[in-house]
């Protein structure tokens, strides 16, 4: 199995999400995964991450990998947070999603979106095509009123 690892302040620091990560973080922060899921899911909706979660799994995570490496990873969450630059978070995200959520899932997701994007195309394609019929009976329409006014337009001469 592929070691995930982050770098962070030169240190390559191997990152793991277990149970004991999961039991971890709810220790830390007080409250249960299923709170941690709907204010993700809230955040996201909104355009934005649960950060401070975020950081306390990336804090967990790094605390449960260094353990299973046989190191011991010694600084607290103050401490983490001042060395922690924001493009860590950035670095942790697509390790997150593997190892919480699960790659089979991501794959689902993104084929749902493709066949959604498909739907919305073939919809759009034939909305377009809607319009342009629309567009061409009118110019149709006027041309024929046009012909109607100069026939009838002749014939009020003669």
């Amino acid at each position: 199995m592929k070691k995930d690892l982050l770098s962070i302040n030169g240190q390559e620091l191997r990152v793991e999400i277990n149970m004991n990560t999961a039991e971890a973080w709810e220790k830390l922060s007080g409250k249960k995964l299923g709170q941690f899921e709907i204010e993700a899911a809230e955040s996201a909706k909104k355009g934005g991450v649960a950060t401070r979660a975020m950081l306390l799994w990336l804090y967990c995570a790094i605390i449960e990998g260094e353990e299973l490496e046989g190191r011991a990873f010694e600084l607290d969450f103050v401490e983490f947070k001042r060395m922690l630059k924001p493009a860590a978070l950035s670095q942790f995200a697509p390790i997150f999603i593997k190892q919480y959520i699960g790659e089979s899932y991501v794959e689902n997701v993104k084929k749902e979106q493709e066949a959604l994007k498909k739907k919305i195309s073939n919809r759009s394609r034939l909305a377009n095509f809607v319009r342009l019929r629309w567009v061409k009976w009118v110019g149709v329409f006027v041309i024929l009123s046009y012909v109607a006014l100069y026939i009838f337009g002749r014939l009020s001469r003669a």
